[in-house]
Order: structure tokens, then sequence, then C-alpha cells
């Protein structure tokens, strides 16, 4: 919610007790919050042979963040490859 709208939707003194409420108690991401608790619990697990991370228990997270350097690698090397500058060895065709 832009911020604009979120003023005009509340008085000062609401967002006030807000800021405070949530100083004292802060609420936030659910997804990171419980992924970060199973990854504490998996990774204490001695049998397990690899740690995880929070993206790994995220539905959709990992495969987003890779499409995303994937598309940034693309783009890097099709910079790279106008410019001549890439020197990867393709293969004869």
């Amino acid at each position: 919610m832009p911020l604009d709208e979120m003023m005009s939707k509340i008085s000062h003194s609401e967002y006030v007790l807000l800021l405070a409420e949530y100083g004292l108690t802060p609420w936030g991401n659910d997804w990171d919050q419980t992924a970060t608790l199973a990854c504490a619990i998996v990774n204490t697990n001695p049998y397990v042979k690899k740690n995880i991370t929070a993206d790994d228990v995220i539905p959709g997270r990992k495969q987003s963040r890779m499409s995303a350097e994937y598309q940034h690698r693309k783009e890097l090397i099709d910079r790279l490859k106008s410019e001549g500058l890439y020197l990867w060895r393709q293969s004869a065709e």
C-alpha cells in the first residue's frame, strides 16, 4: 500500500501506535520465519549430509532466483558477444 494511501486511512496517532507495537513484537514475512526454523531443525540433524537454506524450503524462491541469475548471465554474455569480447570457443557446426 502506498504511503499516501495509508496515511489517508489511519491517523498519525494510530501510525505511531503501530510503530511502537512493531518495535515490541515485530511481525514479518511468515515464509522467511518458518523457513529459518525449518533450516535450524534440519541443519542440526547429524544424519543430514547437506545443509539447507531458506531458499530450499520456500516454494518457488530458489527457481525464481536461479532464473533471474540465468537471465542476468545471458544478458551479460549477449552484451559481450555484441562488443566482440566474448572469447568462449564455439563448437564447429
